[in-house]
């Protein structure tokens, strides 16, 4: 019963074993023929030519940075386009009214930048005096502190 057993687990490592190598051998890559040539310096000999048609697969939307209105487009479907060409012309828009909110809300930023103003001179006009005061006490504090020989 030993030997049958003994047997058994022989054969069953040996198939594992050989299930194991043959799932290897399958998952190798395979050589891939190729041509082999020594290399040499020399003009490309090959060219081809053809002739062919190119066709719009995708539209495009072009947008313009200004207001203003479209006023002509001076081509049509399948017209051929060079560098600088004029393809469509733009008329400024004409400027709108202010109401009176719109107005009032200018003239406030317009105030407000007028008082920004007036008190940036006004720190500097102190600055300035400031700065002059400042040259002047250690003249003084120079003079004052002064002391005879000896």
């Amino acid at each position: 019963m030993a030997a049958k057993s003994r047997t058994r687990r022989v054969l069953l490592i040996a198939a594992a074993v050989l299930g194991v190598l043959a799932i290897v051998l399958l998952l190798l890559p395979r050589a891939t023929p190729v041509d082999a040539a020594a290399v040499v310096r020399g003009p490309i000999a090959e060219t081809v030519y053809d002739q062919g048609q190119a066709r719009v697969r995708n539209s495009y939307v072009a947008a313009a940075p200004v207001a203003g209105r479209l006023t002509r487009i001076a081509l049509q479907v399948g017209d051929r386009v060079s560098a600088g060409q004029v393809v469509a012309r733009i008329a400024p828009a004409a400027a709108a009214l202010l109401d009176s909110s719109v107005r009032a809300q200018r003239q406030a930023v317009l105030a407000s930048a007028q008082a920004d103003l007036d008190r940036a001179l006004a720190e500097k006009a102190r600055a300035e005096t400031t700065l002059a005061r400042t040259w002047r006490r250690p003249l003084r504090k120079r003079r004052s502190g002064r002391r005879g020989p000896g």
